[in-house]
């Protein structure tokens, strides 16, 4: 039997001259840049964060892109593994000269929609250009200056044709595309279409899954409801309990459904602008196609590259996720309109509207600290402090709270501002929470006494903190998990002892994680989960022989997280600039190599520029206080305390 598939897209062939005047930090000079789904949806927002990556590609499983569009082409993917035209299988993955993606539809390798011998019918429907308008949505160049913009300025886009142009054949070589995706390097998997199950297109999104590629699938436009009449592979995870496909219906610039939007919970999981839409065509002026940009369009394949282009974004942000993380990060930061009948609610919309700019913020987590208020320079002992503001006001305060700790971590929760304090108190070793004032919230005593290290952070994801402790003295514990009321959750031990351990806390999504920092026989930075189950470590062989202190922060720019660390007092002064995977990028003095010194360190977006810079301080109150960016330049130098007030300072940001 053969199968057939139809897109319902309504086209309205309308160029769209009037845009509405915003304002917006990071703008684009492409003259169409600005349309209500973006404006709705946070695109511009977003873009305050990232405008996408070359390194992300997005395979569009469609009826074929322009691959040479003027606006296009720059961020189209190519094979550079295959050598173009040579009629040999480069590199061995099945496809001969698949320099431009592949042709599923007709076993050939060019995947571009044909124009010849149009009809001046096909002309105007251009439905041969429905792969083009999900490409341009997606990833048309940014700040080119020509036609629109896609919500990634830069990406990879994978053209993979399975439909013809007219968006009608069998559903046959979907799965085909769907492996060539994933094992060709595609993050993101964009599906437009609907149709009927097989058993090989569940086994092929089963692969992009287990492979961690993001799956988002269009819910079609037949005004039915899919929990009546599944289609896929939209419906492909439903009744499963495991999100391997995001489904996505389609709204109206009211935020009410569009009139041919599919509903249905079982595989709807969330909803964003399918009307009036703008973007790319297929461009070939010597077969009567002299338009590169239109506006007018309708669909749920409209939709749906709304949520790719954010997982993208999102991909930009943190390589290092996968679909997962990339799910949770777009589905926990919707929009959702409370409902009466929230049953009724998610039929329609699944968990709500898509919002770029709030998941690409949940994506930032805590990379960029940004947001301080105060730097604080204080006495261990007497609890004196020099506090400097973002005015540059400097003042002495009496935070006497903190004298004789231990340890000292400041973080934020619901708006406010708190202290989780580590102290010895009639010898028992005593965790103290505190306000912003210095108000005790809750304390509880540790099992086991000594002095402590504390860090705190959402280990769980559950919006609630976790307290972690690390031993300062030798020992074969590294450190132990605590809720916020004292109730030990887990703790990670090693075979050999060490001689005291720094922490830090990193993002990772809406959770953290916990990184050691420690002396065994060697220096090891090492990451664990909420778990304590080690993900990763290595090793320190150079410029420093001893622990001293870690922070994180992004340093350099790029979006990711990296560790700083520094030696102890028989240690140079350097600050050594480490990414996740060891790599030593960067290191310089904090002071002249001839001072030996503890030094304390914490990370700060001293400027606002979205890139952290290293507070530095020398414990003994004998060196300047110093604010050092990545490229090894100081952007601040001041001597927080008077000539006799300098006695085991420490370093606080908050």
């Amino acid at each position: 039997m053969f199968y057939k598939i139809f897109f319902k897209l309504y086209f309205i062939l309308i160029v769209i001259l009037f845009f509405p005047v915003s304002v917006f930090t990071q703008e684009s000079n492409d003259p169409f840049y600005y349309q209500w789904a973006y404006n709705d949806i946070g695109v511009y927002e977003a873009w305050e964060y990232t405008t996408g990556s070359d390194k992300v590609v997005v395979a569009i499983i469609d009826n074929g892109f322009d691959t040479f569009h003027p606006d296009l082409l720059a961020n189209a993917w190519k094979n550079i593994d295959e050598i173009p035209n040579n009629k040999i299988d480069d590199d061995k993955n099945g496809y001969i000269d698949d320099v431009w993606g592949w042709n599923f539809a007709d076993s050939n390798n060019d995947p571009r929609p044909q124009v010849d011998n149009l009809s001046d019918n096909e002309k105007g429907e251009h439905i041969f250009s429905h792969g083009t308008m999900v490409a341009g949505l997606i990833g048309a160049v940014g700040n080119n200056n020509k036609d629109g913009v896609g919500i990634n300025w830069k990406v990879k886009l994978m053209n993979l044709k399975v439909l013809g142009n007219n968006g009608s054949g069998n559903l046959d070589t979907i799965d085909d595309a769907i492996r060539y995706a994933v094992d060709n390097g595609a993050d993101v998997i964009n599906i437009s279409m609907v149709g009927y199950y097989t058993e090989d297109m569940k086994k092929a999104i089963d692969y992009a899954y287990e492979n961690g590629v993001v799956v988002v699938a269009a819910a079609g436009n037949n005004s039915f409801s899919l929990n009546d009449n599944a289609l896929y592979p939209i419906c492909i995870d439903k009744g499963l309990g495991v999100q391997k496909v995001l489904g996505v219906s389609a709204i109206m610039q009211e935020h009410k459904l569009t009139t041919f939007s599919n509903i249905g919970s079982d595989c709807i999981d969330l909803t964003a602008p399918g009307s009036s839409i703008s973007s790319t065509v297929r461009f070939s002026p010597t077969n009567g196609l002299p338009n590169r940009y239109l506006g007018g369009w309708q669909g749920t394949s409209f939709a749906t590259p709304m949520v790719s282009g954010a997982a993208a974004l999102i991909k930009s942000i943190q390589p290092a996720w996968g679909s997962v993380e990339i799910y949770q990060a777009i589905l926990s930061t919707v929009h959702h309109t409370p409902s009466a009948d929230e049953v009724g609610y998610a039929e329609l919309f699944g968990a709500g509207m898509l919002q770029i700019d709030e998941a690409v913020r949940y994506a930032m987590g805590s990379i960029v600290n940004g947001g301080w208020e105060k730097i604080v320079s204080y006495q261990a002992k007497s609890g004196l402090a020099s506090v400097r503001d973002v005015d540059n006001n400097e003042i002495e305060e009496n935070l006497n709270y903190l004298s004789g700790a231990d340890g000292v971590f400041s973080y934020k929760q619901n708006g406010g501002k708190y202290f989780a304090i580590t102290k010895q108190v009639d010898g028992v070793s005593k965790v103290f929470i505190l306000n912003e004032k210095g108000k005790e919230i809750i304390k509880w005593n540790v099992v086991g006494g000594g002095k402590y290290n504390i860090v705190v952070g959402d280990l769980i994801g559950d919006s609630q903190v976790e307290i972690i402790l690390s031993p300062q003295d030798k020992s074969k514990l590294l450190f132990k998990i605590f809720d916020f009321n004292g109730v030990e959750l887990s703790a990670y031990n090693l075979e050999n002892q060490h001689s005291g351990v720094d922490l830090a806390i990193v993002p990772y999504g809406g959770q953290n994680q916990v990184v050691a920092y420690y002396k065994e026989t060697e220096l090891i930075i090492a990451r664990f989960d909420v778990k304590a189950k080690l993900q990763s470590s290595f090793t320190i062989d150079s410029y420093i022989k001893n622990r001293g202190e870690i922070i994180v922060g992004d340093f350099d720019g790029d979006n990711t997280n990296e560790y700083v660390v520094t030696g102890d007092e028989n240690d140079l002064p350097f600050l050594l600039f480490y990414e996740k995977s060891g790599e030593l990028i960067r290191h310089f003095y904090a002071y002249s190599p001839s001072y030996r010194g503890v030094l304390d360190i914490e990370s700060l977006d001293f400027d606002n520029d979205k890139q952290d810079e290293v507070a530095v301080l020398a414990v003994k109150g004998d060196q300047s206080a110093r604010i050092w960016r990545f490229e090894g330049k100081k952007s601040e130098v001041w001597w927080p305390f008077s000539e006799d007030n300098k006695s085991e300072l420490r370093l606080l940001v908050y």
